[in-house]
């Protein structure tokens, strides 16, 4: 029996569904329909009532989730153990990103990918965070702010906000604002958010500033971009923006005026646990990324 196919097994149950299994782990449908069929053979039993709407555990199914819900976990504890023997690892890694973290994140993936060439990296993009994880498959994500789900493990990379950006060139062209209440002189680049609705304010502890943009993008990436090619001032995530400010590409502005902060994690199942490589990067990224963001 393949320790595979009962992972497999276990993914179809917390999916509930064969097709959203093999969406997760990129397999073709009639392969996980075959391989179940096979498991189901080998044990001699059918796991599955199967229903044109639903897909059900009967009993003996139910008993086997149960017993590896458990044992899953310590085996692959074991199978890592052995492996980070290992002077080269090896293994796949599938990771969320936040939009906003792409861009300073990207450094730090490719010098992971350069430390162990046979580990292999599937990055998805996503603002849902935790949310995309089963559906996914992943083994890592970020997110941000409240994690409300106690069945996931979430570790601190630091808490981040918003600042005001603009590029030399625009500042140049027309100068620093000295307060917020400049910045209704200048050229403001403004979010457009997923239910269609326009920034109209921006917060800070010590006060809110009315928003008249003169661009508007429901994409902070594009707005970014934007901001360093001298369009305006943009209040970006300062993940977007730390690349930019270390290169000289973008000046931080009014920084004595701080916007609300959220708590950024790195987030895994806690059932699943990690295997090896995922835990190599789990580390690696809770070292390397306070290197390049500084402390908050």
């Amino acid at each position: 029996m393949r320790t595979d196919d009962l992972k497999l097994f276990m993914t179809v149950v917390d999916l509930g569904s064969f097709s959203a299994a093999a969406d997760a782990l990129n397999l073709p449908r009639a392969n996980v329909s075959r391989r179940i069929g096979e498991l189901e053979k080998r044990l001699g039993s059918t796991l599955f009532r199967r229903t044109t709407r639903k897909l059900n555990l009967t009993p003996v199914g139910q008993e086997l989730y149960q017993r590896f819900e458990t044992l899953m976990p310590m085996l692959d504890a074991a199978l890592d153990s052995v492996r980070s023997q290992s002077r080269h690892p090896v293994g796949k890694i599938k990771l969320g990103l936040l939009p906003e973290a792409e861009l300073v994140l990207h450094p730090l993936l490719q010098q992971f990918m350069e430390r162990y060439p046979q580990i292999s990296l599937e990055v998805y993009v996503s603002a849902n965070g935790y949310q995309d994880m089963i559906q996914l498959g992943l083994d890592l994500c970020l997110h941000a702010g409240v994690l409300a789900d106690s069945s996931f493990v979430a570790r601190s990379l630091g808490r981040f906000g918003r600042g005001l950006y603009a590029s030399p060139d625009y500042l140049a062209r027309h100068g620093h604002p000295e307060c917020l209440e400049q910045l209704a002189e200048h050229r403001l680049l403004g979010f457009r958010w997923p239910d269609g609705s326009q920034e109209r304010h921006w917060q800070f502890e010590q006060a809110t500033v009315p928003v008249n943009a003169t661009l508007l993008s429901n994409s902070m990436t594009y707005l970014r971009r934007a901001t360093v090619e001298g369009a305006g001032i943009s209040h970006l995530p300062e993940l977007q923006a730390v690349q930019h400010v270390l290169s000289g590409e973008l000046v931080p502005l009014l920084t004595q005026y701080q916007s609300p902060q959220e708590e950024v994690w790195l987030v895994y199942r806690d059932r699943v646990g990690l295997n090896h490589a995922a835990r190599l990067m789990l580390e690696w990224l809770l070292a390397e990324v306070p290197k390049i963001t500084g402390p908050h």
